[in-house]
């Protein structure tokens, strides 16, 4: 693994390369630590896919995720918002709860609510289950929420509808005596009653967020 480390110059052509010589340093030396940021600002310009890259779990040093974090955060929205699950996975190794990963997400989230925000919010959603990382996604999560009242009705209707897909999954499967119909009739029913109550008429769900429904 050193001797991969050791021939860092013979790769510094090819972007795709940078995350797996990272990966072979040992970061507690000071030495090696420092030559690999050296070698970092060395490298031929890396592209989004290899940013991501720098922000596995074997790549713990600070200056080398921050540098990650912004050449991810020129992307594109909607690309953005397609690399989110890896992102929020990254935010598990992160040294510490607050990092500039958690900020560069938030500011984004919170400037396209509807596109990097949707993503967020469920990728964050879909991670709490996890009893080591709960208190620190749960944290990003909350904040997002705080942060962004005018988004935050339309997050609780997408949950309320999601909710009611489960709900009538269940029955669909514990109650075969129903007919497809019955469970079609009293799905439109019970989102008639959420879109009412939200004052609504068109709604999204999680996976299909750019196709309004009604």
């Amino acid at each position: 693994m050193i001797e991969e480390f050791e021939k860092r110059n013979i790769y510094k052509d090819d972007p795709s390369k940078l995350s797996m010589v990272l990966k072979t340093v040992n970061w507690c030396s000071i030495k090696m630590r420092n030559q690999a940021v050296k070698a970092l600002y060395g490298w031929t310009e890396i592209q989004d896919s290899h940013a991501l890259s720098l922000l596995q779990h074997e790549i713990s040093d600070s200056e080398i995720r921050a540098y990650a974090v912004m050449k991810l955060s020129k992307i594109s929205n909607r690309l953005l918002a397609n690399f989110m699950p890896q992102l929020v996975q990254a935010l598990k190794f992160e040294a510490h709860h607050h990092s500039k990963l958690g900020d560069m997400l938030l500011k984004r989230s919170l400037y396209s609510s509807r596109i990097v925000g949707h993503a967020y919010f469920w990728a964050l959603n879909s991670s709490l289950y996890d009893p080591y990382t709960f208190e620190r996604l749960y944290l990003n999560y909350e904040r997002f929420l705080f942060l962004c009242p005018h988004y935050r009705k339309e997050i609780f209707l997408q949950t309320k509808m999601n909710d009611l897909i489960i709900d009538i999954n269940y029955v669909a499967v514990n109650e075969p005596n129903r007919t497809m119909k019955e469970l079609r009739d009293d799905l439109n029913t019970k989102i008639d009653e959420v879109k009412a109550e939200f004052g609504y008429e068109y709604f999204v769900l999680p996976h299909i967020p750019y196709t309004p429904l009604r």
